[in-house]
């Protein structure tokens, strides 16, 4: 066996294993809500609308975030969002590498550059949409 069918086999179980959230199950997730409502992440953070490959695994996805709120908060825009990182279908990684862009690329928040937290979620908690993000194990 060869080191890229090695690393094929230890990226799947680490994919198989996780709890992130896939960009098509949150996709998918997001039609439980209206457009036009709002949500908050359970980090106390804020989505700033950049995305691009994970510095500690480039071939999953990140969500920028920041403590300053700029307005990224409503379903409509998360969707946008998933649409233009569709639409974008490729990403260059942290330090090089081409990764596709698909249904079962993972989420992450985290600031540019910096490894980050799991997106777990989307839950409806006492009236308020969250993104649930959880501390990697």
């Amino acid at each position: 066996m060869n080191i890229e069918s090695l690393r094929k086999i230890m990226d799947d179980k680490r994919k198989s294993s996780s709890e992130n959230l896939t960009l098509g199950k949150l996709d998918s997730k997001l039609n439980l809500f209206q457009d036009n409502e709002k949500f908050t992440l359970s980090n106390g953070r804020f989505l700033n609308g950049d995305f691009d490959s994970y510095r500690r695994y480039y071939e999953d996805i990140y969500f920028g975030v920041g403590i300053e709120d700029k307005k990224i908060n409503t379903i409509s825009q998360l969707k946008k969002m998933i649409l233009d990182a569709y639409d974008q279908a490729i990403m260059i990684g942290y330090k090089g590498g081409e990764y596709e862009i698909d249904v079962n690329t993972l989420i992450w928040v985290a600031y540019y550059g910096s490894c980050g937290e799991m997106f777990t979620d989307i839950q409806k908690i006492n009236g308020t949409i969250t993104l649930i993000i959880k501390k990697e194990k």
